[in-house]
């Protein structure tokens, strides 16, 4: 009872600056068109209502369902506020604008057949926006980047054309690692019975060497049992293929790019990157037809560059545990490194639980 009393003072209060807030309103908000021109000529309170309810509206604090409310009650013969006690109780923001529109509606200068025109033609043209948002995101929607693979002459190997992505990672783990999964490819996936946020195309990342190793388990026992989930992710894949990481040998020599690539065309790095993770495959890619050799994320090998004892690896990788560690050699560069950083000459080790925004991979195929 004390709670409905306050809201009514406060209420009362609102409706003393009703005006004011309507003529700033209809300022900033001037209506236009053959409602608002009619409105306008027969009644300058209809005009600030209209104003007033198509403010509301475009600031997605009412909706369809509130000019319903209101339609049906001009069809009923009487103007009833649109937002509801039960509402305007519930919402601080609902309680303020129900009392500016409780001064307009109960003037006897509204024009209610130019108001319920409004409403309906207003409730029509909402429906067919709806209808052409809904068919454009369909249209646009995030075609997903599978996995391809290009053989690599004079070996017996072939390496993927393009990183691992958000999307193929959590097809297999059910889980996305990434830091990287808000932005302008940003989208819930259902997958696993569960939706899960992602930049579908955009490289995984935040994945330690250990946790890639089970991530190619899981796609080789898929593999070995013909499961139909890794067609979904690799449509050209042949029963019984083997996936791994690349040798540090095998990706030095796929690399190919000697040192006259440019990598503003070939790679994302610092300078154009934004410092954030793009998606797979909108550079060029090298001769050999592999992108993204160069920045993005760099990229896990499966050569180890061999067990450090404690001293080494505080002065080489900062404060380790005690242990000792056995580390694997990661090439390419990423998003956040310069140009010189993204070249060929670059390399470093990393433990096999480091995981970080600036690490991802990309898988090598073989016959066993």
């Amino acid at each position: 009872m004390k709670i409905k009393l306050l809201i009514f003072v406060f209420g009362l209060a609102l409706n003393v600056h009703a005006v004011d807030l309507c003529e700033m309103l209809l300022a900033e908000y001037p209506p236009s068109g053959f409602f608002a021109l009619r409105a306008q000529n027969d009644s300058d309170q209809t005009s600030s209502l209209i104003t007033y309810l198509s403010r509301l509206l475009d600031e997605t604090l009412i909706g369809d369902a509130h000019l319903v409310r209101l339609s049906e009650g001009l069809e009923r013969g009487e103007v009833v506020n649109p937002i509801s006690e039960k509402e305007a109780e519930a919402n601080y923001s609902l309680l303020v604008q129900r009392g500016g529109l409780e001064h307009l509606i109960q003037s006897d200068a509204l024009d209610r057949e130019i108001l319920l025109t409004w409403i309906k033609e207003k409730l029509s043209q909402r429906q067919v926006n709806r209808i052409q948002r809904n068919s454009v995101e369909k249209v646009t929607e995030l075609p997903i980047q599978h996995m391809q693979f290009v053989p690599i002459p004079s070996r017996t190997f072939e390496m993927g054309a393009f990183l691992v992505t958000q999307w193929q990672w959590a097809m297999i783990m059910k889980n996305n690692p990434s830091r990287f999964v808000d932005g302008f490819d940003s989208r819930d996936m259902k997958i696993g019975g569960q939706f899960i946020p992602m930049q579908p195309n955009h490289p995984v990342e935040q994945v330690s060497w250990e946790e890639v190793q089970k991530f190619i388990g899981r796609l080789n026992e898929l593999s070995k049992t013909d499961d139909p989930l890794i067609y979904k992710i690799i449509p050209d894949h042949v029963r019984g293929k083997v996936y791994r990481l690349p040798t540090d040998e095998e990706w030095k020599y796929a690399e190919k790019d000697g040192a006259d690539f440019d990598l503003e065309l070939h790679g994302w790095f610092s300078k154009n990157s934004n410092l954030k993770t793009q998606a797979v495959g909108l550079k060029r890619p090298n001769p050999l037809g592999l992108f993204d050799v160069h920045g993005n994320v760099w990229e896990w090998t499966s050569d180890k560059e061999g067990w450090m004892p404690r001293a080494q690896m505080r002065s080489r990788h900062g404060n380790i545990p005690l242990h000792r560690k056995v580390f694997y050699i990661v090439h390419g560069g990423s998003c956040s490194d310069t140009a010189q950083q993204c070249s060929s000459m670059y390399e470093f080790s990393a433990g096999d639980d480091y995981e970080r925004h600036h690490i991802g991979f990309r898988l090598a195929r073989t016959d066993e």
